[in-house]
């Protein structure tokens, strides 16, 4: 299998070429494929705080660390039965205490939520995730996901123009 990127902007090969990778030009096109011949000599896991992935963001590329983005998630517990609504900064709300509701204004939030049954009986106490009126769950307008599966869990991705999640 072979990966090609073209790309119109410029950048430099040994950003690329290393472990896994050959990089070749063809005039103004430059192809980066992966070689997983290379892969082989690959026996260590790789240190999360020096490991970076490449990601443009339109205008230009530029490096993230892996250790950032997994740390920068917002866990929420939730040890109370009843209704909780989640923030716009909530990544992850754990219910160890359902039956729960979490109510969900679509339109405040950019990034997925996840709900998850921390304490392995949503199967009796649902755990409930309600849009705010006139948005849509799942494509279907009001529709109210129910996480019922002991230890489930539901992750959600807001619609862009803020109107529901799939």
């Amino acid at each position: 299998m072979k990966l090609k990127l073209r790309s119109r902007v410029k950048f430099l090969a040994s950003i690329f070429d290393g472990l896994g990778t050959l990089v070749r030009k063809d005039g103004l096109a430059a192809y980066v494929d992966l070689d997983y011949t290379r892969f082989s000599s690959l026996n260590v896991a790789t240190n999360p705080a020096l490991t970076v992935v490449l990601a443009w963001d339109g205008t230009s590329f530029f490096t993230l660390p892996v250790s950032g983005v997994a740390a920068s998630k917002q866990y929420k517990t939730v040890a109370a039965s009843g209704a909780y609504t989640a923030l716009p900064t909530d990544d992850v709300i754990i219910a160890t205490v359902p039956p729960l509701t979490v109510n969900v204004d679509w339109s405040s939030r950019f990034k997925s939520l996840t709900v998850v049954d921390g304490s392995g009986g949503a199967s009796t106490n649902n755990i409930t995730i309600v849009p705010a009126a006139g948005q849509t769950q799942l494509a279907i307008v009001d529709y109210h996901v129910i996480i019922d599966g002991n230890g489930a869990s539901v992750t959600l991705t807001p619609l862009p123009a803020g109107t529901g999640a799939y």
